[in-house]
């Protein structure tokens, strides 16, 4: 079973990859073993840690509170065509399995599985 990943939070932006500058959009934020995220965390001669914490990946929000409207919207019309393309992947791979006189299913969960996200959009 993978690690589980966290992303790291700071006055509400996501801490982006090798804790390279900030950004309020989950896809473009870092990901950080716990024992990454425990040498990171803020100590008593920390400056400037305020509202830090680590939230799990998967419980993330796509966009933090703090994600300006106009970010938010350019991501999202990055994300929408590359969706569609694999809506239309994902149409033709189920036609395939339908029109298939011997259907192999394992053969068919793999044709239809989504593929990994990638975290780079």
């Amino acid at each position: 079973m993978p690690e589980q990943m966290f992303l790291m939070v700071k006055r509400d932006l996501y801490e982006c990859p090798d804790h390279n500058g900030y950004t309020g959009v989950k896809d473009r934020a870092g990901r950080y073993t716990l024992d990454e995220c425990a040498v990171a965390a803020p100590n008593k001669y920390s400056p400037m840690q305020d509202g830090w914490y680590v939230i799990a990946e998967d419980d993330a929000p796509e966009y933090t509170n703090k994600c300006f409207w106009d970010i938010r919207e350019a991501h999202l019309a990055e994300k929408i065509p590359r969706l569609e393309r694999e809506i239309d992947r994902m149409h033709i791979a189920l036609s395939e399995i339908l029109e298939s006189d011997d259907i192999d299913w394992a053969r068919s969960r793999a044709l239809v599985a989504l593929p990994n996200e990638t975290h780079n959009p």
